[in-house]
């Protein structure tokens, strides 16, 4: 009899009951009243394989950057595991001894990550061809994507910083460029500024100043007849420590061919031509092949460091999917809201302005959230890699340095989301008897988002223990 009971036990700590949800609710209204959140401002869901408790259920929220849980999940729906987006080298014409008599293109294949250790890799498969001059141009073909630079569904505002990066069908190091500088070794002296990669792309202009307290850097960029100049001025302090930069590139195609141009010459093929954009001819011979990140990859790197880059590049690749010629914006939100058809939940709930959350036109309704989150859980197909390609609490991505106590740390993995007036979070918790929760919370009012931020985490950090 003895054993009876204890199997019995176990199972009852293993499956919800009815005091769950009055549970869920004590808690939450008391940290709420514990942070002063008015309940109009909240909405939150929570169940571990049904819908236990929720919060203003059918209220449409601004998810802010959990808005990229769709483009997740419908990226590991459409694409098989182990799908790459490849980036190619082709010529037209022929090769002479030691001469391309005619044109290398650099073909897009839509591959956001295409990074310099690709373009590396890319470079060395087409020396070992035994080409060291080419007489023709570097021609580049972005037509994968369309022409389309920003989702017209973002904020309108535009800024020179890398988070704010253009689209393109053929990218390179995030369409950005890193600027470095460093102190000179007296007062007064000349800091040493930097670009990297360095190419002719770049105009850089400017000078920095060692001196001074603390580093007071400016750095700006403008365009110019197909090309960047970066402006840098300022001060650094002597002996402090580098300082670097990161601005977007005004034509992300052409950047990806300079940068080209500059590693052949590095590695000893010189370019007598022009880098240009084009379209591959019929008749182009492929004679380098560099495999991007698979989708599983690129989702944990959008998921992990909310990147928009990737979104809106993986958002275009779903169009294609649906029959699209050129990847493009639209199309891609349109087979995203098949997926969320498919899987069950009512599309009306979410409105979609854009695929990276940056816009408050943006509004969803956390039950259906919830409920994707769930389905998600239970799809051997999506889960074992959507939830992988989560923040972990206290450990990495965006969920680093929080979360980080010792009931918390390690059982919390979730999307973050944050804007002016909107910080969210949904994922899975697994409480102190290792049942996992789907989640969803999304707070829209006027407090401090790091005020907000404290909420959700104190929150979390009693629900888990229930």
């Amino acid at each position: 009899m003895r054993y009876f009971f204890v199997i019995v036990g176990f199972l009852f700590v293993g499956v919800p009951t009815n005091s769950a949800s009055r549970n869920f609710e004590e808690v939450v209204e008391q940290t709420m009243k514990k942070h002063g959140i008015p309940k109009s401002d909240f909405g939150f869901s929570i169940g571990s394989s049904k819908l236990e408790y929720s919060l203003n259920s059918n209220k449409k929220f601004v998810p802010a950057s959990v808005t990229k849980v769709l483009v997740a999940g419908a990226m590991l729906d459409r694409f098989e595991k182990g799908a790459q987006f490849n980036t190619e080298l082709q010529i037209g014409g022929n090769i002479e001894g030691s001469r391309l008599k005619g044109t290398l293109y650099l073909k897009g294949g839509g591959d956001p990550s295409f990074t310099s250790e690709r373009l590396w890799y890319l470079v060395n498969e087409f020396w070992r061809l035994g080409v060291r001059q080419i007489d023709g141009d570097i021609v580049v073909d972005d037509s994968v994507f369309d022409d389309q630079r920003v989702d017209p569904g973002r904020d309108d505002t535009r800024v020179d910083r890398a988070y704010d990066a253009l689209l393109s069908g053929m990218s390179f190091n995030w369409n950005s460029v890193n600027v470095y500088v460093r102190s000179g070794k007296s007062l007064g002296s000349s800091a040493s500024v930097f670009i990297d990669p360095e190419n002719d792309y770049i105009k850089l202009k400017g000078k920095v100043v060692t001196k001074g307290s603390r580093p007071r850097v400016k750095v700006s960029r403008k365009s110019m007849e197909g090309r960047d100049k970066i402006q840098v001025s300022g001060s650094i302090p002597l002996g402090s420590q580098e300082k670097v930069i990161y601005k977007n590139v005004s034509f992300p195609s052409l950047w990806s061919g300079y940068n080209l141009k500059e590693f052949l010459r590095q590695r000893g093929v010189l370019v007598k031509g022009v880098v240009r954009l084009g379209r591959l001819p019929g008749n182009s011979q492929v004679v380098a092949v560099s495999p991007g990140a698979t989708v599983q990859e690129l989702v944990s790197l959008m998921m992990k460091f909310s990147n928009n880059f990737i979104a809106e590049s993986l958002t275009k690749h779903l169009s294609i999917v649906g029959g699209a010629s050129r990847g493009n914006i639209q199309g891609g939100v349109t087979e995203m809201r098949s997926h969320l058809r498919e899987m069950g939940v009512n599309t009306d709930a979410f409105k979609i302005s854009s695929v990276s959350g940056l816009s408050r036109k943006n509004k969803f309704e956390i039950t259906e959230l919830w409920k994707l989150l769930n389905e998600y859980r239970n799809s051997f197909k999506i889960g074992p890699e959507f939830i992988a390609s989560l923040p972990v609490s206290g450990m990495d991505g965006t969920l680093k340095n929080r979360l980080n106590g010792r009931f918390t740390r390690g059982r919390i993995r979730a999307k973050t989301g944050l804007l002016t007036g909107a910080v969210a979070l949904a994922g899975y918790m697994q409480n102190r008897n290792d049942i996992q929760l789907p989640f969803a919370m999304i707070y829209n009012g006027s407090k401090k988002p790091w005020d907000v931020q404290v909420f959700f985490d104190d929150l979390l950090t009693r629900l888990i223990q229930l």
